[in-house]
């Protein structure tokens, strides 16, 4: 019998040739079936009897279709129609067949179409390797990989999916098969621009740097590696997301109380103005300024009239509120990027003011007298019958002075000081400088 696919040419010796052909299918991991027209099995050699654990004489006369279970045989029988029906040849088709004992070997099957002599077609002969060892580690990989509890998903050249786990299809709501081959782009807005950057720098030999994502109303760090064929070609590119949402959201709520911290040190508590340490941190900037730029610099205390009283009658709770008030008032009046406005302590606030001298520091000091007056708190301690406040302002020119012994922050605020004293003398709701 003369088939078209034998090749080889015969040794000198057939028995010789016969027992090493033997030899080599029995030390083979795989076993030579043949099958005629009907794909029946006509011919398997031992190791497949092994494996399967079935007698040869149960094998013989029966198809590959039938020590597969139901669904296995409908896809392989599927997978080789057009195949069977054109005589092609196949190979590396992964199979799952039943053993005996009813457990299941992975085989990867391949085989070539015979013909007669007249070119009739008789049917394939083909050999089986058992893969169930090697199928178990990639089935072990793969489960790994799609049971992971991070969002991963392997993109081709060509921007399309080739792998994606349940965790990445779980939040794109869609089924991992309806994503696969679909484009990177559809999914996640301005993967395009991203992929191309990242297959450059793979190309490039260079790492591609962890890169954040917006994405669905969540907050991604994406890692990124690539993937090689066994020549070390980069054929895809394979992206890890880490959800950072809510440690990026406890990043910024601790910049904020860090933000709120530094501000309190800085701040008084009750007015939101600046505290007595900022104000003569502040002061000390502004008269060292004046002094290079010789130019003026001018300081306001104030402090509300009868305070002591208006506790007394209204309640500490409403003496804060009054405080709020007049807080308020100097954080409106006092707008300018020069100038500062805080609570030097108790009822008496303060305000320093670079390129200002003491005609435009009294002015200002009117300016606050007047606007505390319009608020018309009530106040039955105070003979005016309501709230006020007293003023004192000093200040110092620096022009054409380099330095001056009694121009010192310090100095400042004793002036003012001594000025607000005279202006609490002589009745109050008044400024003096």
């Amino acid at each position: 019998m003369t088939d078209r696919i034998i090749e080889r040419p015969s040794g000198d010796d057939p028995e010789e040739d016969a027992a090493g052909l033997k030899k080599l299918i029995e030390i083979n991991s795989g076993w030579i079936w043949e099958v005629d027209a009907d794909f029946r099995y006509v011919h398997f050699s031992t190791p497949g009897d092994i494996g399967l654990g079935y007698a040869q004489a149960e094998i013989l006369g029966r198809t590959p279709f039938d020590f597969m279970p139901p669904d296995e045989a409908a896809r392989v029988q599927k997978l080789l129609e057009a195949t069977l029906a054109e005589r092609r040849t196949f190979s590396g088709i992964l199979t799952r067949n039943l053993k005996r004992d009813g457990g299941l070997m992975m085989v990867e099957k391949s085989g070539i179409p015979l013909f007669a002599a007249d070119g009739c077609f008789r049917g394939y002969r083909g050999v089986d390797r058992d893969v169930t060892a090697v199928y178990e580690r990639f089935h072990k990989l793969d489960s790994l990989y799609a049971l992971a509890p991070l969002p991963l998903f392997v993109a081709d050249r060509d921007h399309r999916f080739v792998e994606v786990n349940e965790v990445f299809a779980a939040l794109c709501g869609t089924p991992v098969p309806e994503i696969l081959d679909r484009r990177v782009e559809e999914f996640v807005p301005g993967a395009d621009e991203a992929l191309r950057h990242d297959f450059a720098t793979v190309d490039a030999d260079r790492k591609v740097d962890d890169r954040e994502y917006d994405w669905r109303g969540r907050e991604y760090v994406g890692s990124v590696r690539p993937v090689q064929n066994i020549s070390g070609k980069v054929i895809g590119l394979s992206t890890a997301w880490l959800d950072i949402t809510e440690r990026n959201i406890a990043s910024r709520s601790l910049a904020e109380a860090n933000q709120r911290l530094e501000r309190y040190a800085h701040e008084d508590y009750l007015t939101g103005l600046w505290n007595r340490r900022t104000l003569d941190d502040r002061l000390v900037t502004e008269v060292r300024r004046a002094q290079r730029a010789g130019r003026p610099v001018a300081v306001i205390m104030a402090d509300v009239d009868f305070f002591k009283r208006y506790n007394d009658h209204y309640g500490h709770q409403a003496g804060d509120e009054c405080l709020k008030a007049v807080g308020e008032v100097f954080k409106k009046t006092l707008a300018r990027a020069g100038d500062t406005a805080g609570r030097y302590g108790g009822e008496e606030f303060c305000a320093v003011m670079g390129d200002t001298d003491m005609k435009g520091g009294q002015t200002m000091a009117e300016t606050l007298r007047a606007s505390v007056e319009v608020l018309a708190l009530p106040h039955e301690g105070n003979p005016a019958g309501l709230v006020t406040i007293s003023l004192g302002v000093a200040a110092c020119d620096f022009s054409g002075v380099s330095k001056l012994e009694d121009a010192s922050a310090k100095s400042l605020i004793a002036n003012a000081d001594a000025a607000l004293y005279t202006a609490k003398a002589a009745g109050r709701n008044v400024v003096r400088c």
